[in-house]
């Protein structure tokens, strides 16, 4: 989907699904609200490259995953993702994931982030964080900045959520002066 600066593409609602080689590109957004599922269901990832995807409700699910490229960004305000790749989410060099909102949760409930790009957690509070499902991981190798005073939490049944800050990954709390927590394994 190319969307031109200026115009916005809106999934309001009912199911959606990518193909083969599906992207997401141009200078405005594409925006998932609540009461939308949208299926990545092929191998292929769906990519996000110089384009901007916004997920404010509904459930991302698949087998498929999502690659933010250079360029690329992934503001998600609220609503699960529950992709079955392992790789669910991979951020690259110049790629963007801002996890934002504080009127409702996030829910990741299995696979792995990827972060070698940038991962901002910004204007989050208590009412709304992330909860991390079975399996979860996120791996930094890029630069994951929290600005907020929020929480990650653990709501898996069986294998528990992990973070990792790997060789490289810078880990910086900024912008706030409270408490934000990783309410999980932190390797």
């Amino acid at each position: 989907v190319f969307v031109a600066t200026g115009m916005t593409v809106q999934l309001t609602g009912g199911a959606f699904a990518t193909g083969p080689a599906s992207s997401i590109q141009g200078g405005g957004p594409v925006i998932m609200k609540t009461g939308t599922t949208l299926n990545i269901s092929t191998a292929q990832p769906l990519a996000i490259t110089g384009g901007t995807f916004v997920q404010t409700g509904g459930t991302i699910y698949g087998i498929g995953a999502m690659n933010i490229a250079s360029g690329g960004a992934f503001n998600w305000f609220a609503g699960t993702i529950a992709l079955t790749n392992p790789a669910a989410i991979t951020i690259q060099s110049g790629g963007v994931m801002n996890l934002e909102g504080g009127t409702a949760p996030k829910t990741f409930q299995q696979g792995r982030l990827i972060n070698h790009g940038t991962l901002n957690w910004n204007d989050d509070n208590s009412i709304s964080g992330l909860h991390a499902g079975d399996n979860t991981v996120f791996d930094n190798f890029g630069k994951m900045n929290i600005q907020c005073d929020s929480y990650f939490d653990d709501v898996s049944t069986t294998l528990h959520p992990a973070f990792t800050n790997e060789d490289g990954g810078v880990l910086t709390k900024s912008a706030s002066s409270g408490t934000s927590s990783i309410g999980f394994m932190v390797i």
